[in-house]
């Protein structure tokens, strides 16, 4: 049996280009840009984007994630080399709903580890899925926004449509 090549597709979303490493409806990696908001300020919460990929692919995921048409992904995940401290985290993040937010210490409990918030950064940081793996929902005790490697204005932007569109 022929094994699928990995196929590496940019998505244009309101935060940049979001690129997307799959093989069929598995997902390897997501990278989002990173740099500083535009000079223009943080780009409209609807975004009138429409292409349309392959139905059920994680680029089409994706688009409907940025129409505000899609809450959860529906993708297998290719998370190969992790460690099972940074699965188990990303999987608490995975539960973490649409339009709400968890913090870095809750999370922590959560797996176990209670007073490990920093450890939970440290794995947020490694997180190699980024949206959909969605730890952009996890902030700070008080409810900052702390540690996002895109940029905390594109850690704003997501809350903030997630908040919108639930």
């Amino acid at each position: 049996m022929r094994r699928t090549e990995v196929q590496h597709r940019e998505v244009r979303s309101p935060i940049g280009n979001v690129t997307i490493a799959y093989r069929g409806a598995t997902v390897l990696n997501v990278e989002i840009p990173s740099g500083p908001e535009p000079k223009s300020g943080p780009p409209p919460l609807e975004y009138p984007y429409q292409r349309d990929y392959p139905v059920g692919s994680p680029l089409q995921q994706v688009v409907e994630y940025f129409r505000g048409d899609r809450q959860e992904f529906d993708l297998e995940l290719d998370l190969t080399g992790a460690s099972g401290f940074d699965v188990q985290v990303w999987t608490q993040m995975l539960r973490i709903p649409y339009g709400s937010q968890a913090t870095y210490g809750e999370l922590a409990e959560r797996v176990g580890r209670p007073g490990a918030a920093r450890a939970v950064g440290g794995a947020a940081h490694r997180n190699p899925i980024p949206l959909i793996i969605p730890c952009h929902r996890v902030v700070g005790s008080d409810g900052s926004l702390t540690g996002y490697g895109p940029g905390l204005w594109r850690k704003r932007w997501l809350l903030d449509f997630e908040s919108t569109h639930r």
